[in-house]
Formats: C-alpha cells, sequence, structure tokens
C-alpha cells in the first residue's frame, strides 16, 4: 500500500470520526433525557398518589388528644354518627335471642326402653301366674317374682290392681293393646312438665327438635307435644282401639302407661345458647345521628381533639364525590410537578454538574418518594406529626451531593410533608428551619462525631422553634412543650438515620462522601504502603501533589479533601511498572531502551488502566476512580511523540492520536486541579534555581498549554478559577522550593575567626 493511498484512508477515518462522535452524543443526550423524564414522572406520580391518599384538602389527620393549631369549618351540610345508641341496640339484640327457639333433642332410647320394660312386666306376670303350688322354698321364690313385678309398675299399680292381674283368666289377650297403647303414648314427643311449664310462661309457641335417626332438626309447635301425664290422657278414648273392652282392663293399662311414660325431649342448653349468641352479634348497632350545618365550626383552634371530632372530619372525607377526588388528584400532581420542575431548573442553573449526573437525579427523586411515604405512615400511627425526622434527608443529601442540591430538595419535602399532614403551616416551618440548620451542620463532616452534633442542634432548634409557635398561638405550656420534645427528639433520630444509612447510599449510587474519604486518607492504607516500598518516587510525588491540589481547591472553594486524597491514589497503577517511571529510577531512559516509542507509550498509559483495577479491587470509590482516569485527561506524551517523529521513515506515517491518554477529560473541577497539579509538580522538579519568577512562568506555562489542548473543555473552572488556583500553585512551589542560605566552610570559618583575634 503506497503512502498516498495509508494517508488518503487515514483521511477518510478521521472525517467519519467527528460524524461517529456526533452520533453517539446524540444517544447519550437522548438516554439522559429519557432518564431524567422517567425519574421526574415516576417522582410525581408516587409522591402525588401519597399526598392524595391523605383525601386533601377535606381530610385532616389527627388523632385523640392532639391540639388543634387552627379552625376548622365544615364545608358543606353533612350528617354524622357521633356514637351507638345503646338502648335501641341493646332492646333489637335482646329481640333477636329471644326469637330464637329452644333446642331439644329427641332421645330415641326411651320409647324403647318403654317397650321393653312392657315386656318384662307381662313375662313376669305370666311366670307368676304360672307358677305351681309352691311348698316353702317355691314360695321363696314366687315372693321374689312378685317383688320384681312390682319394682316394674311401683307406684302406678295397688295391690288390689296386683291381685286383679294374678286372678285374671287371660292376660295374654290384652298383651297386644299394652304395646300398641305404649306406641301411642309416644306418638308425640314428650316434654317434662317443668319445660312446659317455663316454655308456657315465656310465651313460646314454637320449639326445635333434633332428630338423631334423620340428623334433621325441625321446629314443632307446643300443641304437638305432650306431657306424660297428657299423653296418657289423650289415649284413655282409644282403649277400644287396642281391644281392652273392660273397663277395669282399661283402668289397669292407663296405669300401667304412666309407670312406663317418661319424657323424651332434653333441652340442649349448649346449642340454644350458640344460636342465641350469633343471634345478638348479627345485630348491626344503631347509631345516634347529628348534623352539622355549611360553615359551623367543626373545631376551633387550640382545642382538644376528642373522639366526635374525628367522627365528624371521617362524615366529611365520606362525602366527597368521586369527580372531586379526581380534580384533587390532578392539582395535587400539578403543583408537586411545579415544584419538580423549579427545582430541576434551578440545580441545573447552579449545579450543573450536579444535573448532569442521572445517578443524583434518581437519588434525588427517591429522597422525595422516601420522605412522603415516611410523613404519610406517620399521619396514620399515633405519633405526632412533628415527631417526623425530615432533617434525615437533608443531611444525606448534604453528604451525598452538596448543601446547595439539599436546600432546594428541602423546600420540596418539607411542602409535601406539609400537605400529608393536613396543609399544616406549622410542620413546614419546622422542617425547613430544622432542615436548613442539618445543611449547615453537616456541611463539610468529615467524622460521624459531626453527624451526632447535627442532630443535637437540629433538635435544639426544633424545640425552639416548636415552642416559639406555642407561645406565638397562646397554647398551654404543658401542650406545646410536649410537642416541642418530640420535634428534639425528631433531630436525635434523623441523625442516628443518617448514620444507618449513608453507608447504603454510598454503595448503591458508588458515591465519595468526605468521611470515606477521611477513611482512604489513612497512610498505612495497603495500596499506600506498597507504594512506598514498590514506587517510592511516586508516592512522595502523590503527596506533594495532595497539598498542591489541596491548597488550590480551597482557593476556588472546591472540594479540598477529595483534591487531595485524589491525587494521593492518582498515580497507583505505575506500581505494576514503576521502573518504567522516571521519578523512580535513576536513570529513567535505561527502562525504555530497546522498546520503540509507540510500545513505550503503551507502558506509560496502562497506568490509568491499571490505576482503574486497582481503584476497582480496593473499592476507592467512583469519584476518585474518576479522578484516576481524568487526571492526564487526552493529553499527548510529547515524549515519546516527538521520538517516533525523529525516528519514523521517510514514507511512514506517525498518529499523534497514538501518542495520547485514552481520557476522558476532567469532568469536574477536582480532576482538573488534580491533572494541574500532576503535571506541575512533575515539571517543577526539572528547574534549575527554582526562583519564584521561574516557578511562576513555569505555572503559567503548563496550564496555558492544558488550556490550548482543551483539557479544561469539559470542566466547570472559570478564568477566575484558574488565575486563583495558579497563585495557589506558585505560593506552595515557593515555600517548597526556598531558597537556603549558603554556610562558610567549617574549616575556613575558623581560619578567619583566628585571624581576625
Amino acid at each position: 500500500m503506497t503512502p498516498l493511498i495509508k494517508k488518503t484512508l487515514f483521511r477518510i477515518k478521521e472525517l467519519r470520526r467527528p460524524f461517529a462522535s456526533e452520533r453517539s452524543k446524540k444517544n447519550k443526550l437522548l438516554a439522559q433525557g429519557s432518564l431524567r423524564a422517567l425519574t421526574a414522572i415516576i417522582t410525581v406520580l408516587i409522591a402525588a398518589g401519597v399526598v392524595f391518599s391523605s383525601r386533601l384538602p377535606v381530610r385532616f389527620f389527627f388523632n385523640e388528644g392532639d391540639i388543634a393549631q387552627e379552625d376548622i369549618y365544615a364545608p358543606f351540610d353533612f350528617s354524622y354518627r357521633p356514637g351507638i345508641d345503646e338502648i335501641r341496640t341493646s332492646a333489637l339484640q335482646q329481640a333477636s335471642e329471644n326469637a330464637v327457639n329452644e333446642i331439644y333433642d329427641l332421645d330415641e332410647d326411651v320409647m324403647l326402653n318403654a317397650k321393653k320394660t312392657a315386656r318384662i312386666f307381662l313375662d313376669l306376670l305370666k311366670e307368676v301366674k304360672e307358677f305351681p303350688v309352691p311348698d316353702e322354698t317355691g314360695q321363696q321364690v314366687r315372693e321374689g317374682l312378685l317383688i320384681q313385678l312390682n319394682e316394674a309398675v311401683s307406684p302406678a299399680l295397688s295391690s288390689e290392681d296386683f291381685e286383679f292381674l294374678l286372678n285374671a283368666d287371660d292376660i295374654s289377650a290384652i298383651e297386644p293393646g299394652i304395646e300398641k297403647a305404649v306406641e301411642a303414648v309416644y306418638a308425640k314427643p314428650i316434654i317434662s312438665v317443668d319445660d312446659n311449664n317455663r316454655l308456657l310462661s315465656s310465651g313460646k309457641t314454637l320449639i326445635s327438635v333434633y332428630e338423631p335417626s334423620l340428623k334433621k332438626k325441625n321446629d314443632v309447635r307446643l300443641s304437638d307435644i305432650n306431657t306424660a301425664g297428657a299423653a296418657v290422657s289423650r289415649i284413655e278414648g282409644r282403649a277400644g282401639e287396642f281391644g281392652l273392652s273392660d273397663r277395669k282392663e282399661r283402668v289397669l293399662v292407663l296405669k300401667l302407661l304412666s309407670a312406663w311414660a317418661y319424657p323424651n325431649l332434653v333441652f340442649n342448653k349448649d346449642e340454644t345458647d350458640s344460636a342465641r349468641l350469633k343471634a345478638r352479634s348479627s345485630i348491626e348497632p344503631v347509631y345516634l345521628k347529628a348534623e352539622c350545618l355549611k360553615g359551623e365550626a367543626v373545631i376551633r383552634k387550640g382545642q382538644r381533639i376528642n373522639k366526635t371530632h374525628v367522627i365528624q372530619l371521617d362524615a366529611i372525607s365520606g362525602k366527597i364525590a368521586p369527580e372531586d377526588t379526581y380534580y384533587q388528584l390532578f392539582g395535587i400532581a400539578v403543583i408537586i410537578a411545579l415544584m419538580l420542575f423549579s427545582m430541576f431548573v434551578f440545580i441545573k442553573m447552579f449545579e450543573n454538574h450536579t444535573y448532569a449526573q442521572e445517578k443524583m437525579l434518581v437519588l434525588i427523586g427517591l429522597f422525595i418518594i422516601l420522605t412522603a411515604v415516611s410523613a404519610r405512615a406517620l399521619a396514620m400511627s399515633p405519633l405526632p406529626s412533628l415527631f417526623l425526622p425530615l432533617a434525615a434527608a437533608p443531611m444525606l443529601l448534604t453528604l451525598l451531593a452538596g448543601g446547595t442540591v439539599s436546600i432546594m430538595v428541602l423546600i420540596v419535602i418539607s411542602a409535601i410533608a406539609a400537605l400529608v399532614a393536613g396543609i399544616q403551616f406549622n410542620v413546614f416551618l419546622v422542617s425547613l428551619i430544622g432542615g436548613i440548620t442539618a445543611v449547615c451542620a453537616v456541611h463539610g463532616a468529615r467524622s460521624r462525631t459531626h453527624i451526632v452534633r447535627a442532630g443535637a442542634l437540629v433538635g435544639v432548634m426544633n424545640f425552639i422553634v416548636i415552642s416559639a409557635i406555642g407561645v406565638m398561638f397562646n397554647f398551654e405550656a404543658n401542650v406545646f412543650l410536649k410537642q416541642a420534645l418530640w420535634g428534639m427528639a425528631s433531630g436525635i433520630v434523623s441523625a442516628a438515620i443518617t448514620m444507618i444509612f449513608l453507608p447504603v447510599f454510598e454503595f448503591v449510587f458508588k458515591i465519595t462522601t468526605n468521611i470515606k474519604l477521611l477513611e482512604l486518607a489513612d497512610l498505612n492504607h495497603p495500596i499506600l504502603k506498597k507504594m512506598v516500598t514498590t514506587a517510592t518516587g511516586t508516592y512522595h510525588h502523590s503527596i506533594i501533589v495532595g497539598n498542591l491540589a489541596e491548597s488550590a481547591a480551597e482557593a476556588i472553594g472546591a472540594n479540598s479533601l477529595l483534591c487531595r486524597i485524589g491525587a494521593y491514589y492518582h498515580d497507583i497503577g505505575k506500581i505494576e511498572k514503576a521502573e518504567y517511571f522516571a521519578e523512580n529510577t535513576q536513570v529513567p531512559a535505561q527502562s525504555h531502551d530497546g522498546l520503540s516509542p509507540s510500545m513505550s507509550s503503551l507502558v506509560i498509559t496502562n497506568h490509568v488502566k491499571d490505576g482503574e483495577e486497582l481503584a476497582e479491587k480496593y473499592k476507592l470509590g467512583l469519584a476518585i476512580k474518576d479522578i484516576i482516569k481524568q487526571h492526564h485527561g487526552t493529553g499527548l506524551m510529547t515524549f515519546f511523540y516527538h521520538q517516533a517523529l525523529e525516528k519514523k521513515k521517510e514514507d511512514e506515517e506517525v498518529n499523534e492520536e497514538s501518542f495520547r491518554y485514552p481520557g476522558p477529560k476532567p469532568q469536574s473541577r477536582e480532576s482538573a486541579i488534580v491533572m494541574l497539579a500532576d503535571s506541575i509538580e512533575a515539571a517543577s522538579r526539572l528547574v534549575d534555581d527554582p526562583t519564584p519568577q521561574k516557578l511562576k512562568e513555569l505555572v503559567r506555562k503548563i496550564i496555558n498549554n492544558k488550556f490550548l489542548d482543551h483539557q479544561l473543555d469539559e470542566c466547570d473552572l472559570s478564568l477566575k478559577d484558574i488565575s486563583r488556583i495558579s497563585e495557589s500553585f506558585v505560593r506552595i512551589l515557593t515555600g517548597t522550593y526556598h531558597s537556603r542560605i549558603k554556610y562558610p566552610d567549617l574549616k575556613q570559618a575558623r581560619h578567619e575567626n583566628n585571624i581576625e583575634k
């Protein structure tokens, strides 16, 4: 392939690259826009749904014992139930209970036993009558039989009746009649006299009879039930049906039947009580009714909420028409959408680096949702609304995203909490002031002790604000002081929540906070200890870069701690091949002897990739990882590039892109500061006799080169910031390379002193 063709193909490739990059950029912007829109929509829908669940504006969340913070009037005429009408409810329940029939079990064995007894009696009677004329022993047997016979019907038969039966010619003639008569007695159920009298006195006309053989329960009229005496009397006129024509026989059989007739209905008290209890519990309570006219005061400010007030407010909520609820939901959604829109516009204008990170917008949306849900849960609980630990949100956001973003989110979540609580201005005021206190207290926090201190400060501020509101509205001292103590507890709980969930958010969203950075600042960290022994020059270089970067960050208000810690770790990728880097060897050129310029540049650029891998392995956090990736940007390795130009053949093309770092360019002020500090520290080592003027020229030259190479295009450094950074670098370098007094040789000094003497 001729040089001309190679050059042409290279030009075509270079021309295509901007178009491909442009397409990629458009796709990225589209994806970012979609994610932002989706985050906003989900946040609005969930927050609006949570607020709407409180049925604003007519549902007020009060618990019995709370103190009303404002007057509440009826928005329309409505009726409500102040309580249960105990008298009418009890009367209905008693009537329902009385309507239950008593339950009796039919004992079918009673009739069988009666028939069996009759049969035994007749058999004994026959045996006695047929007993031969006894001797003395036989007479004793006969007397025993007579005793058994008497016991079978005693005391129904008299001695005369026994004599009649014993002297009767043919007992077998009346046997069938007696058996039929027994069956006729039990043709209808028989009840005890006591149960019958009790039922008649209570006015009952029915009972429920359970027949085991049929496994069925039927309602039976009392008129269809006999007592034992009534059952016997009713068959007296039917003697002819049983073949008992003789008057004496009829009387005798009736006496026998009265001895064998027993009640076969047994009262089942357990089943009856259970049925009555079920009937009683089936009666719905009868409520009292009351009315309230439109404009009538429901609750007065400062009044203690009682049960009736809660019932009245529920009644108001229940009268909202369905179309009204739709309007409410729409209005709530619009209000929350406008608040979110204003918040995001503000963040984009004044905190664009946060707005550019989709994960930060997701985090903000998550905090808004969690706050709304927490406020709703608290409103449904017996705890007072001022106990809401809302300050935890601004504390966490300040540590994760910064104070400006946190303040904007605080305004939104305070408004949402007030809406959920029933448009209570005191909730908004306490949440806002406590939240601002939390933001100021944890700003720049570098230990968990600061968080505890911030929680205590928020608690004190809540106590003061709630007490001031109580004094302003002339509440009783014991009332507002109790609320103020809950507010103080809210601050302490907020600090606890912050300490518990901060590591969770750091891990999930890969955010490095100052507290995490302080953990990495320990010079005994394994990777820094390894750097001391393996790449000593790089280690000392990193420490000095950290000092330069920290001072520069303080000069422009950037995160100085991140700059210093990021500088400590920015060159950890050099550990693997430390000998190829100038600061770690006495003769740097020897390490690259035998390597082509392109291979040397590859070895050098690989320290960025190796550094990323080590950062991932040791979990240094995304912020440190970004500094490692970006601290060279897409800068050109001029030494190896010019070396390649010198060694190239006539027809060979040297691609400048092959000698540039992979990037990306610094995306944050902190990454840009570390880049500049890194380059300036390395260059300052080569300055002979580093006077303040020379150092100033060096700093200006390196910063200008980075600026002209467009390495600072994608970060938020202004020209004023660059000027302050430059001044800071010069000041630190001048202190580092300060002039020293040249002391005379000791021997010469002594000689000169002797001469003078």
